[in-house]
C-alpha cells in the first residue's frame, strides 16, 4: 500500500487557527501520511514548517525563493515521489 504523499506550498506561517496548524499535521503523519513543504521567500516560519514536515530535510522541507523555483522544486518533488 502507498502512503499518501502531502506537497505544502506557502508563502508564510499560518495565517487562520495557526494553533492548530501542528496539531493538525501530526494527527495526517500519525495515518502514515508523508508530508514534504515548499516554503517560498524570506518571511516564512520555519519552526512551524520544521513541525509541520515529516521531517526537518530534503525530501520534506525546501526553501526557495521565487514562484519559479518552487514549481521547479515542486515538479522535481513529484517526479521522484512517482518513481
Amino acid at each position: 500500500m502507498v502512503s499518501a504523499q502531502i506537497i505544502l506550498l506557502t508563502d508564510a506561517g499560518s495565517n487562520v487557527l495557526s494553533q492548530s496548524t501542528i496539531p493538525n499535521a501530526d494527527e495526517l503523519k500519525g495515518t502514515g501520511a508523508e508530508i514534504h513543504v515548499i516554503a517560498v521567500g524570506d518571511q516564512v516560519d520555519m519552526n512551524e514548517i520544521n513541525g509541520i514536515a515529516s521531517e526537518v530535510s530534503e525530501p520534506y522541507v525546501f526553501r526557495v525563493s521565487s514562484q519559479e523555483e518552487a514549481g521547479d522544486t515542486a515538479q522535481r518533488l513529484c517526479d521522484a515521489l512517482c518513481q
